[in-house]
């Protein structure tokens, strides 16, 4: 899949050529902290499709918002809940249909989606 570098580019498979549909669709995502006078913007109107699929590289200096982007994205981000439980149904829907799924999380609730949860505790596989 191949998106270019041209924002706003359709998502197009490598074998067709032909649009399909994203995976993942950001429009105009903003994420803000309250500070004063005004709050503080660390995103900004982040447009972007993620075709299945795809290599998609986040890159930026210092400060430009690609964590909190995977924060978002990786639903580490709480205000984002309710659009985390349909993505964690679409996963869900996906593991169903054999796709293998692996996440990473800190959230007790999306844990509970997986079939088998493995814990970390110290860099040991907690018994």
């Amino acid at each position: 899949m191949n998106r270019g570098n041209r924002p706003g580019a359709p998502v197009v498979t490598k074998a067709t050529n032909e649009p399909m549909d994203p995976m993942i669709k950001l429009t105009n995502l903003e994420k803000s902290y309250p500070t004063k006078p005004s709050p503080t913007f660390v995103l900004r109107q982040i447009t972007l499709d993620v075709a299945e699929g795809e290599f998609l590289t986040v890159m930026g200096p210092s400060g430009a918002g690609k964590s909190t982007l995977l924060s978002i994205l990786g639903l580490y981000d709480s205000a984002w809940e309710d659009q985390g439980r349909e993505i964690m149904e679409l996963f869900r829907k996906l593991n169903n249909d054999g796709t293998t799924i692996v996440q990473v999380t800190h959230n007790h609730d999306w844990a509970a989606y997986g079939r088998r949860i493995i814990k970390l505790q110290d860099g040991w596989m907690a018994k």
